[in-house]
């Protein structure tokens, strides 16, 4: 078990980012959201939930580091009126047999 002093605090967390109509990728540890002619940079750690609305592509490689930070993705409607999907990551605590 890790040193509670060490591990990051919930009110130190993004609780949810929205996002539709944009492109997102991995960019080292870090997401990058294309939208237009601009481009954000997002911490996985630091994000909670991450809604996507219609209109976005996400790379395989920007699900897997989001995995990997166990930040959970859903795929919603727009306005976050309709859920369609919604994936999870995280450490694995099933063994292999």
């Amino acid at each position: 078990m890790a040193n509670l002093r060490t591990l990051p605090k919930a009110r130190d967390n993004i609780s949810f980012l929205y996002f539709e109509h944009c492109r997102i990728e991995q960019d080292d540890r870090v997401i990058a959201i294309f939208k237009e002619k601009d481009k954000f940079l997002v911490p996985c750690a630091s994000i909670a939930t991450l809604l996507l609305g219609p209109g976005t592509s996400i790379t395989h490689a920007a699900i897997k580091t989001l995995a990997d930070n166990a930040c959970e993705v859903h795929w919603v409607g727009q306005d976050v009126l309709r859920f369609y999907a919604t994936g999870r990551g995280g450490p694995s605590r099933q063994k292999l047999v």
